[in-house]
């Protein structure tokens, strides 16, 4: 057996539940260590502790006595994500797919909207210029689809692709726009 598969299933049995799947305590208790590790959404946590053997409602009630206390936050979890994505040049639609994804709350992800107002250009700008890799702009009407595929990928919508493209910011040249 892999040295991996060994351990993942040394991982999973040191975490299983007690006997008993509805032991709230012992469901909070594995959640916070999942928690410990990394930002989850609610629902990924519910998700984890129901894998782990617990039932639907101590899953359920744990992960609401964790929020009572702060320890599980949609809304803490769409600011992280929306600062890794800027950081990482991903604009708001990559941000947003994420955060659907992991199952955030409508609530959490107009506050994502709400962060990302205002900062998707310049986060539009700074990807450009790493896919740029410092060099200079062409006026070139293929490197302008192939730098606007690449910012499109990265989950920038059409008007921060024009935008920066015109202006990168950066003293370039413009990029040629493409039709």
């Amino acid at each position: 057996m892999p040295l991996q598969r060994r351990w993942r299933e040394g991982a999973a049995a040191s975490t299983t539940p007690s006997a008993d799947p509805d032991d709230t305590d012992a469901a909070e208790a594995v959640a916070q260590r999942v928690l410990a590790a990394s930002e989850k959404s609610c629902r990924e946590l519910r998700e984890r502790l129901q894998q782990r053997g617990f039932s639907a409602a101590t899953a359920a009630a744990a992960v609401d006595r964790l929020a009572a206390r702060g320890w599980a936050d949609d809304l803490r979890l769409a600011e992280m994500l929306v600062r890794r994505g800027l950081a990482s040049g991903h604009g708001r639609v990559r941000v947003i797919a994420e955060l659907r994804a992991r199952g955030a709350t409508d609530a959490a992800i107009a506050r994502a909207i709400d962060l990302l107002a205002g900062r998707e250009m310049e986060a539009a700008r700074t990807a450009l210029r790493r896919l740029r890799h410092g060099q200079a702009a062409s006026a070139d009407g293929e490197a302008a689809r192939r730098l606007s595929a690449a910012l499109q990928r990265r989950g920038f919508g059409p008007a921060e692709i024009r935008a920066a493209l015109r202006d990168p910011g950066d003293g370039a040249t413009p990029t040629a726009t493409h039709p």
